[in-house]
């Protein structure tokens, strides 16, 4: 397992107006992280308001919904209410209605700062690696992305073998997924970050 202790790693989440293959994305978070050290939830910190990156460690963003559904992606009243259920306050920030906490740009800005962010940390590592990307899901984040990435006639930048599913680990090791998701994308990437260290650090990093 000294591949993955050697390795750049980001935890990505998103925010989604629906579960189609085509849904519309309504935030993306990323954020950079060591799998052998454990953090506490406090070493992470959000761009602050207004700002897409906070340095090379995270990227915190929203998007446009209108030319979303222009290209023909999906959202639902079922999800919709969902967000409001569930944490309405970054909801309506993410539209606009709030306190304006996260960066609202088009979708085809948050697409190349994404791939922007991926760049930095692939240039700053010495081997000019690209880092390893997590997600929530084997079939969700990485294919909802890009398939906006396609809609957007861009590149997904991730390689497909570094794109790692976060849950699929969690299955084998259910006592550490103690944390219940708030649905804001930037907490959620910290909270599954945490859950992911202590799972390497108990497990993993025995082999």
């Amino acid at each position: 397992m000294e591949k993955l202790k050697n390795r750049d790693h980001v935890m990505l989440d998103m925010e989604t107006l629906s579960l189609d293959d085509q849904t519309v994305v309504l935030s993306i978070s990323a954020v950079k992280f060591k799998i052998d050290i454990i953090n506490n939830l406090d070493d992470f910190k959000k761009p602050l308001n207004g700002q897409i990156f906070n340095n090379t460690d995270s990227i915190h963003i929203s998007l446009k919904i209108d030319d979303q559904l222009k290209k023909g992606l999906v959202l639902t009243e079922e999800t919709i209410k969902f967000h409001l259920q569930h944490n309405e306050k970054f909801f309506k920030d993410c539209i606009g209605c709030g306190e304006n906490t996260i960066a609202k740009v088009d979708t085809n800005i948050a697409l190349s700062s994404f791939t922007e962010f991926l760049t930095k940390i692939s240039i700053e590592n010495q081997h000019y690696v690209q880092p390893i990307v997590w997600a929530n899901g084997a079939i969700s984040d990485h294919k909802w992305l890009a398939n906006l990435y396609r809609a957007y006639n861009m590149s997904y930048p991730v390689d497909f073998r570094n794109q790692l599913c976060f849950r699929t680990i969690c299955q084998f090791y259910p006592n550490h997924r103690n944390f219940t998701n708030n649905h804001d994308s930037f907490d959620d990437c910290v909270n599954q970050i945490i859950s992911l260290q202590n799972i390497y650090q108990e497990h993993i990093n025995r082999f």
